[in-house]
């Protein structure tokens, strides 16, 4: 993964945050509990679907990240494109793009302080410190529930 261009003009960050604004998801991903790990895993990510190629090679070239092409099983539905970016890189643009959020800035907010307050610890034999996991599960739920859908 390519990471996030450390010079972005004003204009496309502002640009940026208008498609993170429509098309943009500002979250956590919490993977599952493999056969050798002791804890799950969390990290920020920040993610764009469209079906527009061409926004997904302008991501790449202007922010970094990878993308690729989602098939849709309904025939109505048209096949997109999924960008991500993840991690330090994603708390580094978001901290750029912030002032220029509308919609998604509690999302921005509490995903980079996730970011903050996630110490660097590793996966160790004996997982993560208990008091560490609490800490990334409250944030995974809160973003989740920022995000939710619906009533």
């Amino acid at each position: 993964m390519r990471m996030a261009m450390e010079i972005i003009e004003k204009d496309n960050l502002i640009y940026l945050a208008g498609i993170l604004d429509g098309e943009g998801w500002i979250g956590i991903v919490k993977t599952e509990i493999r056969r050798n790990e002791k804890s799950a895993r969390y990290y920020l990510i920040i993610a764009i679907s469209n079906t527009s190629k061409e926004l997904m090679d302008w991501l790449c070239s202007k922010v970094g990240g990878t993308y690729c092409l989602a098939k849709e099983n309904r025939k109505e539905w048209k096949d997109h494109y999924k960008w991500d970016l993840t991690g330090e890189s994603a708390y580094k643009i978001l901290q750029k793009v912030y002032p220029y959020l509308v919609v998604k800035r509690e999302q921005a907010k509490m995903a980079m302080e996730f970011q903050l307050k996630r110490s660097i610890t590793k996966q160790r034999r004996n997982g993560i410190p208990e008091e560490e996991l609490l800490l990334r599960e409250y944030y995974y739920q809160l973003l989740k529930g920022l995000n939710k859908r619906g009533k």
